[in-house]
This record gives structure tokens, C-alpha cells and sequence, in this order.
């Protein structure tokens, strides 16, 4: 929906921003994603809207039926608060370019279904700036090496 300035409301761009993802269509997911983007809180560190993309190219590989599950809990005019519950299997091998101390992890056949986690996504002028996952014990890409058998901790 679009407001009378020609903006559409920051859940919407959200919304459509994960579906694109879901479908894979990383190219319609990067036309939501502002110039200076930063995601932070499941990664090691904060990734601009690049990294991003290709963290999510290799866990959507991996885990092909990967759901965010998002519900949104409050809106205003700068930030959109929601939270996801990410869920898939693991079906193919996983390589993250962020993290290459763990290789390439091999399809074990996993369901992995992290905790609940709190997000906050920043909109502004149809594009999302921001986007903060609040950490969560067991969530992030920590929580997925760990469904899938990776020593996690081995790792920090």
C-alpha cells in the first residue's frame, strides 16, 4: 500500500523484500535494499547489502525450503519491529564466505528451526537502511551450524 507521498508503508517493502528472498530472486530482493545497507546481529559482523545477498544465495542453496516466518509486532514512520522463525532442511552443502575456517559443511538432512528472534528493519524512501536481528541464544548462523552438527564454538 502506498501512502498519498507515493511512499509505501516499511512493512510492505519488508515483506516484500523476504518473499523476494524466499523465491530466490536475490536480484528483486537487492532492488529493496538502500545503498548504504547494513545487516547485523546473526553474523560475525555487520555485511552491507552485498555480503548480505550472498550470505543468503549460499543458505537458500543449502536450505532450499528456508522460511523467515516473519510476523510483525510495531510500526512507525522510521523502523519496523518484527520477529522471524527461521525454518528449513538441510539438503545441500553449506559454505559461508564470511566464516571459511568451517569448509564446506555436507547436507545432512536437518530440520533446523532457530528460536524466535527479534528484528528491527529500518525504511527509509522505499528502501530498507537498516536491518538488526537482536541476539538470541541458538539463533543466527551460529544456531544453524549447530542444528546441522557443526562445533560451533569450535569456531570462535
Amino acid at each position: 500500500m502506498e501512502t498519498r507521498t507515493g511512499q509505501k508503508k516499511g512493512s510492505d517493502i519488508v515483506l516484500e523484500c523476504l518473499h523476494a528472498l524466499e523465491e530466490k530472486d536475490f536480484d528483486r530482493a537487492g532492488k529493496y535494499l538502500a545503498n548504504d545497507f547494513t545487516f547485523s546481529g546473526p553474523t560475525p559482523k555487520a555485511i552491507g547489502s552485498k555480503e548480505f545477498l550472498d550470505v543468503h544465495r549460499q543458505l537458500f542453496q543449502a536450505i532450499p525450503d528456508w522460511r523467515f516466518n516473519f510476523n510483525i509486532v510495531k510500526e512507525d514512520d522510521k523502523e519496523v519491529t518484527g520477529r522471524v522463525h527461521i525454518t528449513g532442511t538441510h539438503t545441500r552443502a553449506l559454505t559461508l564466505p564470511m566464516m571459511p575456517n568451517i569448509g564446506t559443511v555436507q547436507a545432512t538432512g536437518k530440520r533446523i528451526s532457530l528460536p524466535e528472534e527479534k528484528v528491527h528493519i529500518n525504511v527509509k524512501g522505499n528502501k530498507i537502511s537498516r536491518f538488526t536481528v537482536d541476539s538470541t541464544p541458538g539463533g543466527g548462523v551460529m544456531g544453524i551450524l549447530q542444528q546441522i552438527g557443526v562445533d560451533a564454538h569450535a569456531l570462535v
